[in-house]
């Protein structure tokens, strides 16, 4: 039952991501709320926490600053009752947390609270090489100390930027060139298996023959 529910819950949250890269929020907002419900009955809080970050981003990007914050707020209370099992991914979601944390109070204006999540980010994003966080982390220190009046620091952020998404841009290439070689290597290796098998079958045939011929031949000598 928790192996259906948490694989509909999925389902839900791939077409919710469709939506929000279509900028269809109503129905991304639909989806995202079934896929919650789900993964709360299974009690996977990693997936919990990542439905209220999306929730956040959702209402950021509406400029409902105050269902945001709650949203980020529900999403860290999520990730902190999570266990060991997503070790990777779980440093990646306290790093999404702190940036979207960072940018609805830099909306809000908390800037001091806001720089505190986004340097939180940036460093541990820098640290894990989540290099798209990274990038994202720099542009908005770079907006947060524009509006603070710290033009070097700013312009020190957005280089920064600048470099991170150039890196990522990179890796995502190297990543894409990676599986396009596996998938070549793993091809090549299955008509590998398919010649072996097929020479298999034709040798099996062969002695098959030569057999019945040779039965057939034995009685007119």
């Amino acid at each position: 039952m928790n192996a259906d529910t948490f694989n509909l819950a999925i389902a839900y949250a791939n077409i919710s991501n469709i939506y929000i890269n279509s900028e269809q929020e109503d129905l991304a907002f639909e989806s995202l709320k079934m896929a919650t419900r789900l993964f709360e009955r299974t009690q996977n809080y990693f997936r919990i926490s990542e439905s209220y970050i999306s929730y956040s981003k959702l209402y950021l990007k509406k400029g409902e600053m105050q269902k945001a914050y709650e949203s980020i707020q529900m999403a860290i209370e999520a990730i902190d009752k999570e266990g060991n099992s997503y070790m990777g991914p779980k440093t990646l979601a306290h790093s999404s947390i702190q940036l979207v944390l960072g940018q609805v109070l830099l909306k809000m204006d908390s800037l001091q609270q806001s720089e505190k999540a986004l340097l939180k980010c940036f460093d541990l994003s820098k640290e894990n090489n989540f290099y798209n966080n990274s990038s994202l982390a720099a542009r908005n220190l770079s907006s947060l100390y524009k509006t603070m009046g710290k033009w070097q620091t700013a312009f020190k952020y957005l280089e920064t930027s600048i470099e991170f998404s150039n890196i990522s841009r990179n890796d995502e290439k190297l990543n894409r060139l990676a599986k396009k070689e596996l998938d070549y290597t793993i091809e090549k290796q299955k008509r590998k298996q398919q010649i072996m098998l097929l020479e298999q079958k034709n040798e099996q045939t062969r002695n098959y023959w030569l057999l019945a011929t040779g039965v057939c031949f034995r009685p007119c000598l």
